[in-house]
This record gives C-alpha cells, sequence and structure tokens, in this order.
C-alpha cells in the first residue's frame, strides 16, 4: 500500500449549472486521501485532504460516494495500474430475483447498491419450462424438482450479474439460509427471512461457489 495511488473519473451533477462536471479523483490508502481535478479545465479542484468518510472499497465502477455535499459517481478507471488492481480483487457471481419477490425490484435494487454490489447486468425473463431445466439440471434427480420448474416459470424472474469484493460469499450471506424458515430464526436480516415463504418459494438464488458464479452465462449469453 505504501505509495499506492488510485485514479477514477467521476462525476457529479452541479444542479445550478445544469450540467455535469467530471474530474480525477486520486486516493491514496495510505493516509486516506484524496486529490480532485477538474477534466475540463486541468486544474486542482480539491488539494490533497485526508478524508475519514472514504474507503478504497467504496471506490469502483458504478459506485457513489458523497464528499462535501457533492454527489460522485465512479464512471471509469483512470490508469492502467487502478483497472488492473481493482478490477483482478473482485470478483462477479449471479443473483436471480424468483418470482414471487419481483414486485419489489425497486427496494431490492437500493439493497443491492447499499450493500455495496455493482450490477453489471441485469435481465428479466420469462423461462420457459425446458430453460429452467437446464438452469437446475443439476437437482433433476430430487423430489422437489418439478416444484422448482414450477415455481420458476409461473412469472418473470431478474437476473443480475453482480460485482463486489467477494461476491459469491457476500451475497450468499445477504440472502441467507436455502429455506426461509431457518432464514428466519438463522439470519432475519436476510433476504430469504424478509421475503421467501419456505423452502422453494425463498426470493433468491445465489451461486455456491466462483465456479458456479460463471453461470450467470446461462442467461446473458446462452438465453436469448
Amino acid at each position: 500500500m505504501e505509495g499506492e495511488r488510485y485514479a477514477f473519473l467521476v462525476e457529479w451533477y452541479d444542479s445550478l449549472a445544469g450540467i455535469v462536471r467530471r474530474y480525477n479523483f486520486l486516493f491514496y490508502p495510505k493516509d486516506n486521501s484524496v486529490e480532485m481535478i477538474d477534466v475540463k479545465n486541468k486544474r486542482i479542484f480539491l488539494k490533497r485532504t485526508k478524508e475519514e468518510s472514504i474507503r478504497l472499497d467504496q471506490c469502483y465502477i458504478g459506485s457513489s460516494v458523497n464528499l462535501h455535499g457533492r454527489q460522485l459517481k465512479f464512471v471509469e478507471y483512470s490508469d492502467t495500474f487502478t483497472k488492473i488492481k481493482l478490477s483482478m480483487a473482485k470478483e462477479k457471481t449471479l443473483a436471480i430475483f424468483k418470482p414471487d419477490i419481483m414486485k419489489k425490484m425497486p427496494l431490492l435494487l437500493e439493497i443491492l447498491c447499499t450493500e455495496g454490489f455493482q450490477i453489471c447486468d441485469m435481465k428479466t425473463v420469462v423461462l420457459s419450462k425446458s430453460a429452467a431445466e437446464g438452469f437446475y439440471r443439476e437437482h433433476s434427480a430430487k423430489p422437489f424438482f418439478r416444484t422448482l420448474i414450477s415455481f420458476m416459470t409461473e412469472g418473470p424472474i431478474m437476473a443480475l450479474s453482480l460485482l463486489a469484493d467477494n461476491a459469491v460469499s457476500r451475497w450468499r450471506a445477504l440472502i441467507g439460509p436455502t429455506n426461509s424458515a431457518d432464514a428466519r430464526s438463522q439470519a432475519p436480516d436476510s433476504l430469504r427471512a424478509r421475503f421467501g415463504t419456505d423452502q422453494t418459494r425463498n426470493a433468491c438464488h445465489g451461486s455456491d461457489s466462483v465456479a458456479s458464479a460463471e453461470r450467470v452465462e446461462y442467461f446473458f449469453k446462452i438465453l436469448q
């Protein structure tokens, strides 16, 4: 961390001027300091200043931070070091909001942002029977398989590709145990505890490993 500097392009909507202003946002983790340079004028907008409210884990593409009353949105990496260093530190996972929770989508998207997940892609899908069977084929011999397929095809679902540090484990922790009853006793703040009904109608799906998270391609490349 000694001497490291992370560079981002951030945007701020200036409501008084009615324009979007762009800055190079430089973060120095050694002393938690921030420097900002106006992209258009190529002038220092904020001299390097220690900012206890800003952390490196808040700085990723798609996130927003509030700095001195300005809501800054991270839109790009500004140098190769930052892009390589931070993109390698993060992982993607597949999240699915099931038919029983679709009416809660505005709240759920707000929760994702609050929890620090970046939404890389999202897609509303009405699964056919064959598509649902293809996705859940590993469970085909289990007694709940037919009930699961029936449930997953009864209405639209939302598939999301999420990016974050330790995205797989963090998303699994956020949704809670598979059975909603267990979730209510073991993880009462989890999504399945709050919105699920039982082991099948349990609101969400979450990949259980980095390998299975790669099945995100099933929704964004295979299903058209």
